[in-house]
């Protein structure tokens, strides 16, 4: 059990571990860190303790540490392009009090690689005689992960302690990473209930563009076409499974998914002429009548996705 876990955001997926780690006994205390939602993550009993900003919540660990036997612990659920001025803070800390483990769980990984550059050059610390060894590096303590859990919901409202429940969660080490670490970080996620696997932190963001960031805009763009059709309001309460399956991610947050979509857009773009093409074949066995080129088309499609497990 750790001492005390710091939660830096407290939406749903900051509201959803704050949950968990509370209903599991993961750790003693629970702090937040939101400048808009700490108040209703801690009046909703997500957290024991809430701050507006992470600064704020650093002076107070520095003046009430948590016991050394036990520890602290980070998990950063802000978003991404926060991140970066947020590490040179939690590493000035450990300086002084060293985290346990840090973990963020953001949808893309190249901001926190380009942030933890310099970090993972800083020397070791010198072990003197007759001292007890040195604190791990703060980059030693560092570990990248993304549970692939989520709703179209937001907000600490929105949170669940059983979010993790059987979702898998990469584990993306980066190099300056210790073993012990990594083994902490995973036994954390295993402990909520998901399944670590591991995946390299340069193909994250590759991948994720395939099987998460295109399939959010390919929702958001088939609820914006039918918002713009003459029977949007009729499709808001007559639609069936398929449509309400098909477009319940592009009810998430526009804000979060604006800034997701735009920091891994390269990998995105990369996308686009290939379902183009997809997108022309099908038009043409349409257009042409063309029956068996369009069941050859649907059922490759659908094999595929038969062969999810």
């Amino acid at each position: 059990m750790i001492g005390r876990l710091l939660v830096v955001g407290t939406g749903l997926m900051g509201g959803s571990v704050a949950a968990a780690v509370r209903s599991r006994g993961q750790a003693q205390e629970v702090w937040g860190v939101d400048p808009h939602q700490a108040l209703e993550a801690h009046e909703l009993g997500l957290i024991d303790r809430g701050f507006p900003s992470l600064a704020d919540a650093l002076a107070v660990c520095q003046a009430q540490p948590a016991a050394k036997a036990s520890g602290s612990a980070v998990v950063l659920a802000a978003p991404v392009s926060l991140l970066a001025a947020m590490l040179p803070l939690l590493a000035a800390h450990h300086r002084h009090q060293p985290w346990a483990w840090v973990t963020e769980i953001g949808s893309t990984k190249q901001a926190v690689i380009e942030a933890m550059q310099s970090e993972a050059r800083q020397p070791p610390p010198v072990k003197r005689a007759l001292t007890p060894d040195p604190a791990p590096r703060f980059a030693e303590v560092f570990v990248p992960s993304h549970p692939m859990a989520g709703a179209e919901r937001h907000g600490p409202q929105a949170a669940s302690a059983d979010l993790f429940e059987q979702a898998r969660v990469l584990i993306s080490p980066l190099e300056s990473a210790s073993q012990a670490a990594i083994g902490q970080v995973e036994a954390f996620w295993a402990g909520l209930g998901g399944i670590p696997s591991r995946l390299a932190i340069q193909d994250h963001d590759s991948l994720l563009a395939d099987i998460s960031h295109f399939p959010h805009l390919l929702a958001y763009g088939l609820a914006a076409l039918l918002a713009a059709r003459p029977s949007a309001a009729a499709a808001q309460t007559l639609y069936g499974g398929g449509l309400r399956d098909t477009t319940r991610i592009a009810a998430s947050s526009a804000d979060l998914w604006a800034d997701i979509l735009l920091q891994n857009r390269q990998a995105i773009l990369g996308l686009m002429p290939q379902w183009n093409a997809v997108m022309q074949q099908l038009t043409q066995a349409l257009a042409t009548g063309d029956r068996a080129a369009l069941a050859q088309l649907l059922e490759s499609a659908a094999t595929w996705r038969r062969g999810f497990r």
